[in-house]
């Protein structure tokens, strides 16, 4: 998904994004974008939005899905200032990109998302070793080698 106000720009940015053979949802505004998650959460496996919208700061949508849904989120902006990438960081974001942004750029945006599944699956299996652990209260030891 991105979300973007500037209607030339999003149009720039879906046909970089399309050239990567990625499929694109399209917002111009965050309301817009949190609403389409709420209703299609697991048909978005990454959102790409600008910092600063008109009607309401990227942090939103950080604050709203990244932080709720575990949706990666890649901020992007034309001011490139160490502060201003730092503080969408810590606020969750999994990458700042400085617009303009390149073909090259969002060939490799993929990887966030493989990041987040590969977490995924390893938090999973963590979880039944951990759930299989309290209801056997096996230990697993190793076996002793036998001599032949």
């Amino acid at each position: 998904m991105v979300v973007e106000s500037n209607s030339l720009y999003l149009f720039l940015i879906q046909q970089l994004l399309c050239q990567c053979d990625y499929k694109v949802t399209s917002c111009k505004q965050v309301q817009e974008a949190i609403s389409f998650v709420l209703e299609n959460q697991q048909s978005i496996d990454l959102i790409i939005s600008d910092a600063f919208l008109p009607s309401e700061d990227g942090l939103l949508i950080l604050e709203t899905i990244a932080l709720k849904f575990g949706i990666p989120v890649v901020i992007m902006s034309w001011n490139g200032e160490t502060s201003t990438l730092m503080k969408f960081i810590a606020y969750g974001a999994c990458d700042y990109l400085v617009k303009p942004v390149t073909l090259k750029e969002l060939k490799n945006i993929w990887t966030h998302v493989f990041r987040k599944q590969i977490g995924d699956q390893m938090k999973y299996l963590l979880e039944i070793r951990i759930k299989h652990n309290n209801n056997n209260n096996n230990v697993l030891e190793p076996v002793e080698e036998t001599k032949l």
